[in-house]
C-alpha cells in the first residue's frame, strides 16, 4: 500500500510542477491579470480567482479589479505543493500506526 502511495505521489509531483515563466519576462513586482496568471500556471481563470479568494495565492485589489505579482504567485503555489506532499506523508504515518495497533491488538 505504501509503495502504491509513493508511486502516486511521485506521479502527482510531476503534474504539480510549476511551468516555466510566460514567454515575455516579467519585471519584479509587475502586476498582471488573472488571465496572465492562468496562462502562465496552466490553469483556468476562475481557479486563479478562487485561490486568491481563499488567500492561497497573494493578490491585490485595485478598485473592483484584482491583480497579481506573478513571481509571488509562483512562490505561493510551490509552497502549496510542498505542504500537500507533507500532508500525504503524515497520512501515511497515521495509517501505518493504525495498522500496527490493529496487529498488536489481535496478538493479545
Amino acid at each position: 500500500m505504501l509503495i502504491q502511495l509513493a508511486a502516486l505521489q511521485s506521479a502527482l509531483a510531476g503534474r504539480l510542477a510549476i511551468p516555466p515563466a510566460v514567454s515575455e519576462p516579467q519585471a519584479p513586482g509587475k502586476l498582471v491579470t488573472a488571465e496572465v496568471v492562468g496562462e502562465a500556471m496552466s490553469m483556468r481563470t476562475d481557479r486563479v480567482y478562487e485561490l486568491a479568494r481563499t488567500r492561497r495565492i497573494p493578490s491585490i485589489r485595485i478598485g473592483r479589479a484584482m491583480r497579481f505579482d506573478l513571481q509571488a504567485v509562483r512562490d505561493a503555489l510551490s509552497s502549496l505543493s510542498v505542504s500537500a506532499s507533507k500532508r500525504t506523508t503524515a497520512c501515511d504515518v497515521s495509517e501505518q500506526r493504525q495498522k500496527e495497533k490493529m496487529r498488536h491488538g489481535n496478538d493479545s
